[in-house]
């Protein structure tokens, strides 16, 4: 169930990220990439946001992928993964503007924010995931 939990991240490129300030939830609309292995995520934000400061305080999020958008098309049935990770920078600038150019390559729309001075590549590894297949079928894995 794990790889399948795995590729369901990476085939999906948006999702919502929380964050968690001082007991003040935030929760922001993101494209992404996936790692190769489909447990770690990058995105790109702006230093001055909220999202990105409530990350340098508190490295846990969470992060819900879902397949809303394609079960209205096709008539299958929704799914939705929960993921728990904690945000890590991305340190290293050749590996961040790699990854930027990933991010700019799946959404087009986030060059201008990809080529913003504040820009900043994160990365969120999970550390689980709850994936619900429907209201009535749920799995529970932890990332070793």
């Amino acid at each position: 169930m794990l790889e399948s939990m795995k590729n369901f991240v990476k085939e999906n490129n948006t999702c919502v990220l929380a964050t968690c300030l001082d007991h003040q939830p935030h929760c922001s609309l993101m494209g992404y990439v996936a790692d190769t292995d489909g447990a770690t995520v990058f995105m790109i934000t702006q230093t001055q946001t909220k999202k990105f400061r409530n990350m340098e305080q508190n490295d846990r999020v969470s992060l819900l992928i879902d397949s809303r958008v394609r079960a209205v098309q096709d008539g299958s049935r929704p799914q939705a993964l929960t993921v728990s990770g904690r945000y890590q920078p991305v340190t290293d600038v050749q590996e961040a503007e790699k990854i930027r150019r990933r991010i700019v390559e799946t959404h087009p729309h986030l060059k201008n924010l990809a080529d913003a001075p504040e820009a900043q590549v994160i990365a969120v590894k999970a550390v689980s995931f709850l994936w619900l297949k429907g209201p009535e079928e749920a799995y529970f894995e932890v990332l070793a």
